[in-house]
């Protein structure tokens, strides 16, 4: 194992010898690719620490059912629904997120600050500090509890010392890569600066000394010769360039607005609510009713953790019980079949650091939003903004200015219908309030929730399987569109003004008919496959994409085309994919605010395609040769996409494209 050195050589020391045996041990059995043992690892550890997890808090922790979260692929709708508590009987297509679940699911994500808002003794802090306790050594995690007098959130990481009457303040630099999991009790009592910097593990002093707060992730390399040969071996490496980043999460009572018992409680200030994820946790007494009376306080359950996740690791990666791998696990991590005394235990505590660390890396389990997913979220995005009328006369506006810039080529991107907003449905979804307006951030941090509950359904479902390890790793790439659809379900109903009028599930649900509806008919009018899920082609952008590169598909290797060449069927066929969208609002609003949208991409394309033909040409000369037209498309797409990287890094670069065509990309 060794560390890479920077300029400011950090004290703290990982270890890794436990993982080192698990990668010998794969490649033993054959993995020979370092991201395949990697990625075999990662899941065998993910799955063994959340099956430790709930079977060893199982008897503590009464669950709290928190979502009901229903996608019909049968009619392509969701169904949200607040379980207050209470856990109800199974059902088709249905699943149900518990408070355990959103606190396991974002640990392996980035940056998701779950914050938990409720009344007094309803286990907010118990059900997070149980996790911690259980999953981590205790002084890698720590618990805040602030009041009116204290609110220094930066404790665990700060030292001080008295210098001739005067108080010095430093960061304590081995805290900074230890406690690796904070958890802050009455965070609305918090300095609001303070508690961003560390949501996004960071850490300033007034002295002007700061820091990254996080632990080092392992990274399994191939050892290579003096030549810059494979060995067949490998090598833990660390860099504190590739850091697990501080997972911060926290607690509060109601605001004193909202509930008046707490009238010492303030509101959570505005900067740091829109970046919290907050969850208001039920008092679920009368759902648990006498049960709680049956769950069990037992002592030790980081060490009742441990040696249940050794076990499932070892039969998920395929490791004889009594075996010699085995014996030398239990001695790294159980010395002495318990957690050990002094060296032994400091040594066994930092290699489960290192295994928290590596198994919870959120780049290591990333998904990529899938196309049609990403098309229906700027519809929700688009829908919820408000003033839906002039919203459509921008649509159309850019693209009757497209129609124009483009009138050499003698094409047509206009969109001349009118557009309603005092229909019953569009009088619905204007007349749903937030409290606050839909701003960048609430796109973030629904990809990032759409991300979090994907994440939570692939260990759900894997475990469930008889191969679980197989099944993690088969899982989807992607985060669906049913991921986001149940996202923006919990974003706009945290949104929505409490008691208001309107629903924000009849938003989703109405965005979610009229796009599958919009698409499939499309797709029919394009001779292309109708709407799945798990399909990253299926997307009304896309397929125009895809029609435009079909238009020249005819074009043969080793002879040369002129930049005109390549542009003029492409606008053309761009026209008419446009040509067909107009036809198929079929009198619904919604699907015309969708279709100007569509049109007015498609149309900004278009304009991409005219200023950029000679590039176009340079970059698609060498795709030519290849003779499958599928393949050929597939790689002029890849050229396309990286043109577009590319213009966008340009300062000179106009900012339409960076607005529209990255969504239609999906770059």
């Amino acid at each position: 194992m060794m560390k890479e050195k920077s300029a400011q050589q950090e004290e703290f020391q990982p270890r890794a010898e436990a993982l080192d045996l698990l990668v010998a041990h794969l490649a033993k059995k054959g993995f020979k690719d370092a991201d395949e043992i990697t990625r075999r690892i990662q899941a065998a550890s993910e799955l063994a620490m959340v099956r430790a997890v709930y079977n060893t808090i199982s008897l503590e922790i009464s669950p709290t059912p928190l979502y009901r979260l229903t996608f019909n692929p049968n009619n392509n709708t969701v169904d949200f629904e607040l379980l207050e508590g209470r856990a109800r009987v199974p059902k088709e297509f249905s699943r149900d997120i518990t408070l355990m679940d959103m606190i396991i699911g974002a640990n392996y994500r980035d940056r998701i600050p779950l914050l938990f808002e409720g009344i007094t003794g309803i286990g907010k802090t118990f059900s997070v500090e149980k996790y911690m306790k259980t999953v981590l050594p205790e002084e890698f995690s720590k618990v805040l509890r602030l009041n009116f007098a204290m609110s220094n959130v930066q404790q665990p990481y700060i030292n001080g010392e008295i210098r001739d009457g005067v108080l010095y303040l430093h960061l304590n630099r081995n805290a900074m890569r230890q406690v690796v999991f904070l958890f802050v009790d009455e965070k609305n009592r918090g300095d609001t600066n303070q508690v961003l910097q560390m949501q996004d593990s960071e850490i300033a002093l007034s002295t002007g000394e700061r820091g990254y707060l996080g632990t080092f992730i392992p990274l399994i390399r191939e050892k290579k010769d003096q030549k810059g040969n494979a060995t067949g071996e490998y090598e833990i490496v660390f860099s504190e360039d590739y850091l697990r980043k501080l997972v911060m999460m926290g607690a509060q009572n109601p605001a004193r607005a909202d509930d008046a018992k707490y009238s010492a409680t303030v509101k959570t200030d505005a900067a740091s609510a829109n970046r919290d994820l907050t969850i208001n946790v039920p008092n679920a007494a009368s759902r648990d009713g006498s049960s709680i009376y049956v769950t069990q306080s037992q002592n030790k359950q980081h060490l009742r953790f441990r040696k249940s996740y050794l076990g499932y690791l070892c039969e998920l990666l395929g490791i004889a019980p009594k075996s010699a791998v085995a014996r030398s696990l239990e001695k790294i991590l159980l010395p002495g079949g318990g957690l050990g005394d002094g060296e032994e235990r400091e040594a066994a505590n930092l290699n489960m650091l290192s295994l928290y660390a590596f198994t919870t890396d959120p780049k290591k389990t990333e998904k990529r939003i899938i196309k049609s997913a990403l098309e229906f979220s700027d519809c929700i995005i688009y829908l919820a903004s408000g003033n839906l009328k002039r919203e459509f006369e921008i649509e159309c506006e850019d693209a009757k200015d497209w129609t124009e810039r483009l009138a050499a080529y003698g094409v047509d991107f206009t969109y001349d219908q009118t557009f309603e907003d005092e229909s019953e449905k569009m009088k619905r979804i204007a007349g749903i309030k937030f409290e606050e307006d839909f701003i960048r951030r609430d796109t973030a941090k629904s990809k990032k929730i759409a991300d979090l509950l994907a994440t939570i359904k692939d260990f759900t479902e894997a475990l469930k399987h008889p191969d679980p390890l197989t099944a993690l790793l088969d899982q989807s790439p992607y985060i669906t569109l049913e991921d986001m659809a149940d996202a923006y379900s919990i974003v706009l109903s945290d949104k929505k003004q409490p008691n208001a009028d309107g629903d924000p599930i009849e938003l989703v649900n109405t965005v979610l008919t009229d796009y599958l509806g919009l698409f499939n008919d499309f797709a029919a009018e394009m001779k292309s496959p109708g709407f799945s899920i798990d399909n990253d082609a299926c997307a009304i952008r896309n397929y125009a994409i895809h029609f435009a590169l079909r238009s020249i598909s005819g074009m043969k290797a080793g002879q040369e085309y002129t930049p005109d060449e390549y542009a003029k069927p492409m606008i053309e066929a761009l026209e008419t994919a446009v040509r067909k969208l107009r036809t198929l609002d079929q009198g619904s609003d919604v699907k015309k605010l969708l279709i100007a949208r569509a049109i007015a991409d498609i149309a900004t394309f278009a304009g991409f395609i005219d200023e950029y033909k000679g590039d176009i040409q340079a970059r698609f000369k060498e795709t030519l040769k290849e003779k499958d037209k599928g393949q050929r498309a597939l790689l002029q797409l890849g050229q396309l996409e990286a043109l577009l990287k590319e213009k966008k890094q340009d300062a000179t670069s106009e900012e339409i494209y960076h607005q529209r065509l990255s969504r239609m990309f999906g770059v």
